[in-house]
């Protein structure tokens, strides 16, 4: 980035609205097939927890020094909700997170060790057309935040 890119982009602030999800990474070895089914045994070693979906665009932009904002619907009651609200109060942003008591989504993948391949996702999500009452929240929190668009 340039000197004069630097300066345009200092006294911006960027809003990110969009799906956040919760990536769950299971790490693990495969050395033996399940005798009950030709599948691979994936033995855990350790797991990793980071942004997904729109949270993933937050990270990359935060990693430039942005200012942020962010809008999404997740539910603070479920697994998946908590742990996102643990992440985001570690990120110095303004966020709304509005619930309609749907689950948050998650998205488990396996990777095998030795090629660090991933075996298998799981998706965790309902896919459905949010609530007015959910979307006039969004709406109205973008207002709040004073951004020109």
């Amino acid at each position: 980035m340039t000197n004069s890119e630097n300066r345009r982009s200092e006294n911006r602030r960027i809003m990110i609205i969009g799906d956040l999800m919760l990536d769950k990474y299971t790490f693990g070895k495969v050395d033996r097939v399940n005798p009950e089914a030709p599948v691979s045994l994936l033995s855990i070693e350790k797991e990793e927890y980071q942004l997904g979906g729109a949270g993933n665009v937050l990270k990359n932009l935060l990693s430039l020094k942005l200012d942020c904002s962010f809008a999404s619907l997740i539910n603070p009651k479920d697994f998946a909700g908590k742990h996102l609200l643990k992440l985001f109060r570690n990120k110095k942003i303004n966020f709304l997170f509005v619930s309609d008591n749907r689950p948050t989504t998650l998205k488990q993948r396996f990777i095998a060790d030795p090629y660090k391949q991933q075996v298998l996702r799981v998706d965790y999500e309902k896919k459905h057309i949010i609530s007015k009452k959910d979307s006039d929240k969004i709406i109205n929190f973008i207002k709040k935040e004073n951004l020109p668009y």
